[in-house]
């Protein structure tokens, strides 16, 4: 992961950004990140990095070049030739690694705010998987509950039809829970 001379470095406003990269991959290793992804995030900070550098036309980088616009900048290029959720993944590391610069009072605030990122795409909706949760959804909707204040059987029974014809999704049933432990054997209650 890091040299362990890399270990007792003392950090300041003037290191090399080197250097903060292998302190901030450093305590990382508290939270056990697999060495993948440790590599990925040295890849995404100095690939970036480079392109700072480049515009600033200096071989060494240091902290008093990541400004927010250079930031913005970089970030800009590296959105030319990357996918989004490489944008997201080097954003997201850049900005993890600001949090440890001011954890380390190295900066006063997190840049990152001020860079923009592409828009997460929506997760793929996955199917219920249960294969009777069809039949025990329209079983229960047919069974009228008596505590209920208006109690509308046809209706939640059309309804459930409707969500077992269309293809109802965990993500639009998630408010719902079978509740086995307040009905009758054999009865299921949708909640």
């Amino acid at each position: 992961m890091v040299e362990p001379a890399a270990r007792t470095v003392r950090l300041s406003p003037s290191s090399r950004f080197a250097e903060l990269v292998d302190a901030w991959l450093h305590q990382l290793g508290t939270t056990k990140p697999a060495a993948n992804t440790v590599a990925a995030y040295r890849r995404d900070l100095e690939g970036v990095a480079r392109r700072i550098a480049a515009d600033a036309e200096v071989a060494v980088l240091h902290l008093e070049h990541l400004t927010k616009e250079a930031l913005r900048a970089a970030f800009a290029s590296w959105a030319d030739d990357h996918a989004a959720a490489s944008v997201l993944r080097a954003h997201s590391s850049w900005s993890s690694f600001f949090d440890f610069l001011v954890a380390e009072d190295l900066v006063e605030g997190n840049p990152m705010a001020a860079v923009g990122k592409p828009r997460r795409e929506a997760g793929a909706p996955r199917p219920i998987r249960d294969p009777d949760a069809a039949a025990r959804l329209l079983a229960t909707a047919a069974q009228p509950d008596p505590r209920g204040r208006d109690p509308w059987p046809e209706r939640d029974l059309a309804l459930a039809a409707t969500f077992c014809v269309n293809g109802i999704r965990e993500a639009k049933r998630w408010p719902w829970a079978w509740d086995r432990s307040r009905e009758p054997q054999g009865h299921d209650a949708c909640r």
